[in-house]
């Protein structure tokens, strides 16, 4: 299963053995209850871990990948009781990576836009940290099912499920370029175009999950080696009859 964790998250599910096409996806949505009403950050936590354990019930998977959250949110130290202090260390991180985006895409290309986005991240900070809470009830269910689990940052899942150096043209992001590959490999996505963008980034995911990093937690490392040495038996005796799963 590969995960887009956000406040309406992508989700997909995948037997590896099989072609693409066979992915089944879709999306959950923590922003507001039954009644329309927001949902303060505690309770998106809460009903995250809900509505995933009732995905993993229904589907049982083997593995869940999940996009890691955004960690580069602007850090404040208190400097005394009322002087909060931006991290300079961090502001001096990003400058050197947007400096090596510009250097090679050119200042003003769709491309550095995209990927300027990719490292500032297209929400507020306070956005960001509710990502790391959903993301810490998900991965709690996952070790009371006893389902292991994987991470993968986005540049990383981009570029090994659709290419290195492949970006998204000029007018478009990474989520449409999904969805348009999705639509190649014959994905059903769902029927909105909200639900499609997050749907069909997790289908990325989902294709990626070998490449995911394990937490260092010795009983799900030894599953997901058994799984990996499972899905690459498998592929080999397709291979052999003819019938390789793309």
């Amino acid at each position: 299963m590969g995960l887009d964790i956000a406040t309406r998250s992508g989700w997909a599910v995948r037997q590896s053995w099989k072609h693409r096409s066979q992915i089944k996806c879709g999306t959950f949505y923590v922003g507001t209850n039954d009644e329309g009403d927001k949902l303060v950050w505690e309770a998106k936590y809460a009903v995250a871990g809900n509505m995933f354990y009732r995905l993993l019930k229904e589907y049982q998977p083997d593995f869940v990948a999940i996009e890691t959250p955004e960690h580069n949110i602007r850090k404040y130290t208190k400097q005394d009781e009322d002087k909060p202090r931006i991290d300079t260390g961090a502001i001096r991180s990003f400058i050197q990576r947007l400096s090596a985006v510009m250097m090679k895409y050119g200042m003003f290309s769709s491309q550095a836009a995209q990927v300027v986005e990719d490292i500032a991240g297209s929400s507020s900070n306070s956005n960001q940290m509710q990502l790391s809470g959903m993301a810490g009830a998900i991965t709690a269910t996952c070790m009371l099912m006893n389902i292991p689990y994987g991470t993968i940052g986005s540049r990383r899942w981009h570029t090994l499920c659709y290419g290195k150096g492949n970006v998204p043209p000029a007018g478009s992001d990474w989520k449409d370029f999904a969805i348009q590959d999705c639509e190649r490999e014959g994905i059903d996505l769902p029927r909105t175009k909200a639900e499609q963008r997050d749907a069909a980034e997790a289908v990325g995911i989902c294709r990626v999950w070998e490449s995911c990093d394990i937490p260092n937690i010795k009983w799900m490392q030894d599953r997901v080696k058994d799984l990996r040495s499972q899905a690459d038996i498998k592929l080999q005796k397709q291979a052999q009859a003819g019938q390789v799963a793309a």
